[in-house]
């Protein structure tokens, strides 16, 4: 903070002629710049200092924090990293005006991570936003240019993507606010993106429980057909991976689709989990496929980072594009968009949004880490600590995997989110002592029962610990926690020196542990928690 400081007292004694509210921005603790611009879910509670998922925007090297499905809090090394990052732009304000600095630093960030996933050289651009949610609207947008009216959206796994999906594929608002800080009502359609726009939600979830990859693969095309025999264009969100880690449809329902109806179906993917290799992207673009991404899941960026990338053939469609929603404005700017698109930018305001940028930039910092690991090491920790999960979970008397296989989905290589059912006395949990559990985690719950006598309780009571939000099933069968390993967990294991890497593969594992002994723990005691609530 101090250099901050420094810079914005010198650029005032060299009179840039910087307006008072960028000065004030420019001295903004980093902390309060990576909670800002994004809408409710990044406010941070005075009482807590974390945001709703529990998260803060510095560091918590304390917490066991499994939790990478939902959100995180920043590391130690992408906080730093940040902290460089903001310093540089502050010395580009002084030399080049603020809105020269800022378009230098989204450039920076944009060819960074095109680097860091190989698209450079096949002409990939990519879209910030400030979550997954808000990138769905601006590829809406797209998708309507490039195919036309009438456009059904139809969504892939709906049960089991972000809750915002269900307002975004209708081009209507999903939350009061929106990133760029308008007051707005909640499912009303946003100005000029939501007419001629309809929806087809296709869930996981059938009427005799979770539907086989077959069965998912039909639900998916019967939708396709159906709304193209209506005479409408089709934008096929498709899934990749869903709150469970899913995939919907199959790469081979995906490309008889597209070879069966070419000029009517766009494909985006909602790969925000990031759960997926840098091949797989690329072979998607080149595919044509639009992909939706984040940085704040798998590689545990803090909460909200957004991005599509799109495909280079469609670089000139889209860059000719004359008229743009008026209420889109709420949620994207000119410095959102790739500088290739010269013309289309010009029609958003020249809007900053400092925080979305320093949350990429410290996402990009733990994609650099994880990707300058080989990869037969990552496989091999990943292997290791799925292993241990697994066998936790199998051993606990409190808790249940989700029977995955029971949908042809049977958990193989790679796999590093694992849902897993919290039981008491032989049944599920409430989706709501479920919810309760999800936040008891983080607390110190020590001396909640003093009656305790197991010696695990008194070791693990006080830990804060972390995992992904409950995903809700029924009422009958509770809801699933999600234990999900991380980039930033592979990357802490890994060392070049053989046995600095075996201590932290063992205290890696010695925190999973922990996590399921503090779940085991709140079960045992959950009476006592709904008691002492309010």
């Amino acid at each position: 903070m101090g250099l901050a400081k420094k810079v914005v007292q010198l650029a005032s004694s060299r009179k840039t002629g910087m307006p008072a509210e960028a000065f004030a921005l420019l001295s903004t603790p980093i902390d309060d710049l990576l909670a800002s611009g994004g809408d409710q879910r990044l406010v941070i509670s005075p009482s807590s200092g974390q945001n709703m998922y529990g998260c803060t925007p510095y560091p918590r090297p304390e917490l066991i924090d499994f939790a990478s499905s939902t959100a995180s809090s920043i590391s130690s090394e992408a906080h730093a990293h940040v902290l460089k990052s903001h310093a540089d732009y502050l010395v580009r304000v002084i030399s080049n005006g603020a809105a020269s600095a800022f378009e230098t630093s989204i450039f920076d960030t944009r060819q960074m991570l095109l680097e860091l996933l190989g698209l450079k050289d096949i002409g990939a651009e990519i879209l910030f936003a400030a979550s997954g949610t808000d990138a769905q609207l601006n590829t809406l947008f797209i998708v309507k240019n490039l195919l036309g009216l009438p456009l059904t959206t139809i969504v892939a796994g709906a049960d089991q993507t972000g809750s915002g999906t269900a307002f975004t594929s209708r081009g209507r608002h999903f939350s009061h606010v929106t990133s760029g800080g308008h007051t707005v009502e909640k499912d009303r359609p946003i100005d000029g993106l939501a007419e001629g726009v309809d929806c087809i939600n296709v869930p996981f979830r059938g009427a005799n429980g979770f539907r086989t990859e077959a069965e998912m693969d039909a639900a998916v095309t019967e939708a396709v057909e159906a709304a193209i025999g209506r005479g409408s264009k089709i934008l096929l969100q498709t899934m990749d991976s869903s709150k469970f880690g899913w995939r919907a449809p199959s790469d081979s329902c995906i490309d008889r689709l597209i070879q069966r109806w070419p000029d009517h179906l766009q494909i985006v993917v909602d790969a925000c989990q990031m759960r997926l290799d840098q091949d797989r992207i690329r072979n998607f673009l080149l595919k044509g496929f639009m992909v939706l991404i984040t940085g704040s899941k798998f590689f545990t960026g803090p909460a909200f980072s957004g991005a599509v990338i799109v495909p280079g053939m469609f670089s000139g469609r889209i860059n000719s594009i004359c008229q743009v929603p008026p209420g889109l404005s709420a949620y994207t700017s000119a410095y959102d968009w790739p500088e290739k698109w010269e013309a289309l930018r010009s029609r958003f305001p020249a809007r900053a949004n400092p925080g979305q940028w320093l949350r990429w930039e410290a996402s990009i910092e733990e994609m650099r880490m994880y990707y300058a690991i080989p990869p037969a090491d990552r496989e091999n920790i990943r292997a290791k600590l799925a292993g241990q999960i697994r066998q936790l979970v199998e051993a606990s008397p409190c808790l249940r995997h989700l029977q995955q296989d029971a949908s042809g989905r049977t958990p193989d290589r790679g796999v590093t989110m694992f849902p897993i059912l919290p039981y008491k006395d032989g049944a599920p949990l409430s989706p709501d002592k479920c919810a309760l559990l999800y936040k008891a985690l983080r607390g110190n719950l020590a001396g909640l029962n003093p009656a305790a006598t197991q010696d695990t309780d008194s070791r693990v009571a006080h830990l804060p610990c972390q995992a992904g939000q409950p995903v809700f099933l029924s009422e009958k069968e509770g809801a699933a926690l999600r234990v999900s390993i991380s980039a930033r967990t592979i990357r802490q294991c890994w060392s070049p020196d053989p046995g600095i890497a075996a201590e932290n593969l063992r205290r890696a594992i010695g925190d999973i542990g922990s996590l399921i002994e503090k779940i085991n723990f709140v079960v045992r005691n959950i009476e006592i928690i709904v008691a002492k609530q309010p």
